[in-house]
Formats: structure tokens, sequence, C-alpha cells
């Protein structure tokens, strides 16, 4: 069996404190990450009213 490494393409930080705007932001991300065949690890944080999201979008790849 063949070791696999995960290969980062892209990052992204979104934050606002317009709830609306903030899950527009985050879907918009995901759903042209997911389509052009990427894995998407997305990290939440939320202090008072400012919400954060920490996005990753990767493929797994063999190691060499």
């Amino acid at each position: 069996m063949s070791k696999m490494k995960k290969v980062i393409y892209e990052t992204a930080l979104i934050g606002n404190t317009n709830s609306d705007i903030f899950h527009q932001n985050v879907n918009t991300y995901l759903t042209r990450w997911q389509n052009e065949n990427f894995e998407v690890d997305i990290q939440f944080a939320a202090n008072n009213n400012q919400a954060l999201a920490f996005m990753i979008k990767y493929r797994m790849e063999p190691a060499i």
C-alpha cells in the first residue's frame, strides 16, 4: 500500500460580523472548491458577533 500525503493548493480566511454574508462567503468557496474536485477542511471560530472560518483546499496524493 502506498503512502499518501496531503497537498495544499489554497487557503482562505473568512471573517464577518454579519452572519448572512459570512455563510454566503463560506458557501461560495466550499462550492467552488468541491466543484473543482478538491477536498476541503474548515475550522470555525467565533467571538461575540465575529465569526471566522479557516479553509484549506487540498488533495491526497501519493507520497514519492
